[in-house]
């Protein structure tokens, strides 16, 4: 099917699936104003892998045009869709996708749930496959954009699940643990809430350290998955 098709039948199917029950929530969900078809997101990505076999007949250049073409449209579902189909090309990253990537998180990021949508996922599997790029990620710890320095958080979201980048994952969150910003102390808190999953001493030592000064916010999600007995101790002042 020829992109512009591909494109056109993706948007036949969101405003078929529209759902105003939906829309005023899906509005308020977020501080951040969208742009939403009103779609629920069980029927969004159910729409995206109606169109996996084509995208994935694509080359990679092809398939980076359809997705800046639905991310350009500003519309929430739209960019939804465009990171589920770059995902699917994870063998094609090189080491300079981190370009890409960090050109699309600037421009087209621009609340919490596609910020989590794309980086763990994407930009965790090109850290990963490139582990070089680990100073790029912290060098977005001094962004000015706030979805810049979550994404620094929580591209290691799933690497911190299987125990990966401990050292990273540390000096990421000192570097951002005083950060004003909530989403970003929340990112903070979640990177390392995963990696308590496989390996919760050091986490807990980190979290022992810091706790008289770090954001509650932080303390509560970091600890979150310890046993009760040892959260009831990190929490005391």
């Amino acid at each position: 099917m020829p992109q512009e098709n591909i494109i056109s039948e993706i948007r036949r199917e969101l405003k078929e699936n529209i759902d105003e029950k939906y829309r005023k929530g899906s509005i308020i969900f977020f501080k951040e104003k969208i742009k939403p078809y009103s779609v629920r997101i069980p029927v969004v990505r159910q729409i995206a892998r109606n169109h996996f076999s084509e995208i994935k007949e694509l080359d990679f250049d092809k398939t980076i045009a359809i997705c800046e073409e639905l991310l350009e449209s500003g519309w929430h579902e739209e960019t939804t869709i465009a990171f589920a189909f770059i995902n699917c090309f994870e063998k094609s990253f090189n080491e300079n996708t981190i370009n890409l990537f960090e050109k699309w998180i600037e421009k087209y990021v621009h609340n919490w749930a596609h910020c989590d949508d794309f980086c763990p996922t994407c930009v965790g599997s090109l850290v990963q496959k490139y582990p070089q790029l680990t100073e790029r990620i912290f060098s977005w710890t001094d962004s000015k954009n706030r979805w810049m320095k979550r994404a620094s958080t929580v591209t290691y979201v799933l690497l911190a699940r299987r125990g990966l980048f401990l050292e990273e994952i540390l000096r990421t969150a000192e570097k951002l643990l005083h950060d004003e910003d909530d989403l970003v102390q929340k990112g903070v808190g979640w990177m390392l809430k995963e990696y308590t999953n496989c390996d919760p001493k050091p986490i807990i030592a980190f979290v022992d350290k810091h706790k008289e000064t770090m954001p509650r916010t932080t303390l509560r999600y970091a600890i979150e998955k310890l046993p009760q007995e040892t959260k009831k101790k990190l929490m005391e002042k």
